[in-house]
């Protein structure tokens, strides 16, 4: 009764099942306005002097995206497979859906800043919020919607108030897709004519592949450049049409000819390995689109230019198109690994990759149940710490630890679910709707593309019934349809036509 209240939050707390029974709360979604709600009512509780724990676990289930583990029972079938998480108390709802800002609160100007060296050792200011380019793989991109930006004006201003707060000279412009802002240009151009005479730098982070956004990058640079980060995620056109990532070859060896012409010396390529429908074709393409990326290297920077090549596996997420996917097993990435390890040596490129048991223990934690939460336990008191860093990974715990508990770690991470099976986070309700999702999954088999619409007509992801904006989208699509409006079959045509996806099917 007497313990600190534990609350946990940001996106990994849509799918909580795993971490359930260490925390009295999660709180769902966009925070900002959540934290401030419940760090008053614990206040208030206690003040007054309510009741027990399991009273104060009621009161906060009536908090609008809070969820509370306790409230909620997982069930499980005769084989083992679960059935159902459900409320065991009538003041928890079937239900709880993540809070969403319709605006975003100003940007913090006050944070607090490190005596020691850090990391990110930088101020930074989120320009926008959510992503909608709609990449099947990605979390944040399906549950962030819809892009909210902030203006020009206020992102000046607030970042005067930054560097004069914290003494920092550089500032990261912070998004899920920074480049994608309508007016990118002039903030940065904004930023530096009032702040660069006192040694202004500008951060990105990764950018779109494509010559914009390199020219973004440039006036970033200002001169110094070294390192530019691209996201191509996959190696042929036909992969990255299955994953909606609309990018060409062509956009990326024109985005690799502007950078090194216009002085970088470096460009960081992310790709992605064990993707759905991946063949070790994809994979070799990886390995030819860098050769030729490091030829474009030499050819403007000789002996200074370096290309290097990162890889991440993937890890089937909660709330994507890919949740109900089967992971790669751990011997085709290895041997995946070792195509691009051997390719990319012959063409003088670096080459990075992950460990694959430490992306089989990122899966079962991405789409565990509660009973997973048994496994933490029992391996941390093994001395299970710190698993993200390398030289702390040891899998043979976790191989021990599963095994006590009559877990195998490959049922979580190898088995396809079926699309109606009920899943670990189905009470969770993220805004987008599953039909949504499963009509994704079947365009990744298509190789059907998905337009952004950001830009382009809504796509009835789900959002379009909590937020403002998508409700006015979608209220535009409807009058499209009843008026024979073909703007978004042509858009879609037109698109489709770049990225060489089949027309046939859209």
């Amino acid at each position: 009764e007497d313990d600190p209240i534990i609350v946990a939050g940001g996106s990994a707390a849509l799918e909580p099942e795993p971490m359930a029974p260490f925390f009295d709360a999660f709180a769902l979604g966009e925070g900002e306005e959540l934290i401030d709600e419940l760090v008053d009512f614990v206040r208030d509780w206690k003040r007054a002097g309510r009741g027990s724990r399991h009273e104060l676990h009621r009161a906060l289930a009536a908090l609008d995206g809070v969820y509370v583990p306790s409230l909620y029972e997982a069930t499980y079938d005769a084989d083992g497979y679960l059935d159902g998480t459900r409320p065991v108390d009538d003041a928890a709802p079937d239900r709880i859906t993540r809070r969403v800002m319709q605006v975003l609160p100003p940007p913090l100007t006050k944070p607090i800043v490190p005596f020691m060296e850090v990391v990110h050792d930088r101020a930074a200011i989120e320009i926008q919020r959510g992503c909608t380019q709609g990449c099947r793989f990605c979390q944040a991109g399906m549950i962030y919607r819809p892009t909210r930006e902030r203006s020009v004006e206020e992102v000046v201003e607030a970042a005067g108030e930054l560097l004069a707060n914290t003494g920092y000279h550089e500032l990261s412009l912070m998004s899920l897709s920074t480049t994608d802002h309508r007016d990118i240009v002039p903030m940065v151009h904004a930023l530096m004519d009032a702040y660069g005479d006192r040694g202004l730098r500008i951060g990105l982070p990764s950018t779109r592949v494509d010559s914009f956004s390199v020219e973004v990058a440039d006036a970033v640079a200002r001169g110094k450049k070294h390192t530019l980060t691209l996201a191509p995620e996959a190696g042929s056109q036909r992969l990255r049409n299955t994953i909606n990532k609309l990018v060409t070859e062509e956009d990326l060896l024109n985005a690799a000819e502007h950078a090194f012409s216009n002085g970088w010396t470096s460009i960081k390529m992310y790709f992605m390995v064990g993707q759905p429908t991946e063949t070790d074709f994809d994979v070799e393409e990886i390995v030819r689109i860098a050769s030729e990326v490091k030829a474009i290297g030499k050819r403007h920077q000789g002996g200074r230019a370096r290309v290097r090549v990162s890889t991440s596996n993937f890890i089937p997420k909660a709330h994507t198109p890919y949740q109900w996917l089967a992971q790669c097993d751990a011997e085709t990435l290895r041997r995946r690994h070792r195509i691009l390890r051997e390719g990319c040596k012959r063409a003088g490129v670096q080459f990075t990759w992950e460990d694959p048991e430490k992306s089989l223990l990122e899966a079962v934690l991405s789409r565990g149940d509660r009973r997973v939460a048994e496994v933490i336990e029992t391996a941390w008191r093994m001395g299970a710490k710190f698993d993200a860093w390398s030289e702390h990974h040891d899998w043979s715990i976790w191989e021990r630890a599963f095994a006590e508990h009559g877990l195998d770690p490959a049922d979580y991470a190898y088995r396809h679910r079926d699309l109606w099976e009920p899943l670990p986070w189905d009470h969770v309700d993220s805004a987008t709707t599953k039909a949504f999702l499963r009509g994704e999954w079947m365009r990744t088999l298509n190789e059907e593309i998905t337009l952004d619409c950001k830009r382009d007509p809504c796509n009835v992801c789900g959002h379009q019934d909590i937020n403002g904006e998508c409700t006015h989208k979608i209220s535009e699509l409807v009058s499209m349809h009843r008026s024979g409006d073909t703007t978004k079959h042509d858009r879609t045509v037109a698109v489709a036509e770049r990225v060489g996806a089949p027309l046939t099917l859209v």
